[in-house]
């Protein structure tokens, strides 16, 4: 079966993970930082697992060839499970700092990592070292640095868009002129005649 997810959720109580096939597959308790995991019957699922925070290491987010994102918990001995699959990168970043957040405030032992992101296709991004996307260490970094890709984006459109209504001032003004000419050239052979 298919891990789509449907959708982030948060409540005062905690934070969750639907998949189209099972609600609630993942959710992490606000009180103690624990994951339960109830993804329902099928392969590479879990059913009944409760992770404790200090067992959790944290997520990836890795980018698949077909433009959607998929959402993994790893914990334990070096394990990555995969929650879901999702199209909402802005969705699943948003969740992912906020259970984070309360597992981290949770654990009892220090953690050395967080979120990972990965531009990378899932078999690439599990191999990839235990750093996070493009080097930023922290979300609050990937966030700054995704803010500057697309302030420089928005830019670049800016110039693109005024380039483009420059060259279309030009060939409007250039089509003018040649219309201009033509008249005057009509004009011209019905005055010879």
């Amino acid at each position: 079966m298919n891990k789509t997810i449907q959708g982030f959720r948060e409540k005062d109580y905690g934070l969750f993970i639907d998949l189209t096939d099972a609600m609630s597959s993942v959710s992490v308790d606000r009180k103690t930082g624990n994951l339960v995991l109830q993804e329902g019957a099928g392969p590479d699922r879990f059913n009944g697992a409760l992770i404790t925070s200090d067992f959790c290491h944290g997520f990836t987010l890795s980018a698949t060839h077909e433009g959607n994102w998929v959402v993994a918990l790893r914990f334990g001995d070096q394990k990555s499970h995969v929650l879901g699959i999702t199209d909402n990168e802005a969705g699943a970043l948003q969740w992912l700092k906020k259970a984070w957040d309360v597992i981290r405030s949770n654990q009892t032992t220090e953690q050395s990592t967080a979120i990972i992101f990965a531009s990378a296709s899932t078999k690439e991004a599990e191999q990839m070292p235990r750093q996070a996307y493009d080097n930023a260490k922290t979300f609050a970094e990937y966030e700054a640095k995704q803010q500057k890709l697309s302030q420089a984006y928005e830019k670049a459109k800016a110039r693109h868009a005024k380039t483009i209504a420059e060259y279309e001032a030009k060939l409007k003004a250039r089509i003018d002129a040649v219309m201009d000419q033509l008249a005057e050239s009509k004009a011209e052979k019905k005055v010879e005649k």
